[in-house]
C-alpha cells in the first residue's frame, strides 16, 4: 500500500529550496509535492542562484541549508530577511550545533529543523511558520530546555521556565495545563508574567526572544 501522507493546511504557496546537495533538493521536493501538491517548487544549488529566483518571482518560503561550501549563509539570511522581510524562511540544517540554530534566530529566520526532518513534522514546521509562529524541530527543543534551565541569566520563576519551554515546543495552553497539572488560567497567569517581564506581546515573539538573547 502506498504511503498516505499528512495534508498541510496551506493555500498555494511558492517554496524555493537553497542546497548544494542536487539529490537533496530532489528529495526535499519530492516529499513537498506529496505534502503541497499545488505548490511550485523550484531549487538552487547556490545562494546566488537563489538571490536571481527571489529578484524574479514573489516566494512564499525559502528552505536553505546552513553549510554550503564557498558560501556565506549568514550574510544570505540576514539579505534575504532585509530584502524580502515578508519572506518565510525555514533552515533545513545537518547541522545540529545548538550555537547554529541560535545564529539563524538571531538573523531572523522563521524556524530551523534537521536534515532528518520526516513528513509529519515539516507539515508543523510550514503551518506554524505560515501562521506566524517560531519553529524548531523536536530534536532540538530538548537540549535547548537543558540549556535554558541551566541558564542563571533569566528573571523567570522555575514555574515560568517550564511553561516557556512548553510554549517553544509549540503546545498550547490547554496541552502546557495538563502536563504541568495545573490550570489553564494558571498558564495563562505565568504566560501573561513572562510576556510582562520579558517585553513581548506573543508567543511567537516569546520563543525568539528566548532563543535570541541566549536564555536557551
Amino acid at each position: 500500500m502506498d504511503k498516505q501522507y499528512p495534508k498541510v493546511d496551506l493555500p498555494p504557496v511558492k517554496i524555493l529550496l537553497v542546497d548544494d546537495h542536487v539529490l537533496l533538493n530532489l528529495g526535499m521536493y519530492e516529499l513537498l509535492k506529496k505534502l503541497l501538491p499545488e505548490a511550485k517548487i523550484a531549487f538552487e544549488t547556490t545562494t546566488e542562484a537563489a538571490r536571481k529566483r527571489l529578484q524574479e518571482t514573489d516566494y512564499t518560503f525559502l528552505l536553505t541549508d546552513y553549510h554550503i561550501p564557498g558560501e556565506n549563509v549568514d550574510e544570505f539570511i540576514r539579505d534575504c530577511r532585509k530584502t524580502w522581510p515578508s519572506l518565510l524562511i525555514l533552515v533545513v540544517s545537518g547541522l545540529s550545533d545548538l550555537t547554529v540554530v541560535k545564529r539563524c534566530l538571531q538573523l531572523k529566520a522563521n524556524g530551523f529543523v534537521s536534515k532528518s526532518v520526516n513528513d509529519y513534522e515539516l507539515k508543523m514546521a510550514l503551518e506554524r511558520i505560515y501562521r506566524g509562529e517560531v519553529y524548531i524541530s523536536s530534536d532540538l527543543t530538548g537540549r535547548l530546555a537543558a540549556s535554558f534551565l541551566n541558564s542563571e541569566t533569566s528573571e523567570l520563576t522555575r514555574k515560568e521556565m517550564d511553561v516557556l519551554l512548553l510554549v517553544a515546543k509549540g503546545k498550547n495552553v490547554k496541552a502546557i495545563a495538563e502536563e504541568l497539572f495545573i490550570s489553564p488560567s494558571t498558564v495563562m497567569s505565568h504566560r501573561s508574567s513572562i510576556m510582562r517581564k520579558l517585553n513581548v506581546r506573543s508567543a511567537a515573539e516569546l520563543v525568539r526572544y528566548a532563543y535570541e538573547n541566549n536564555l536557551i
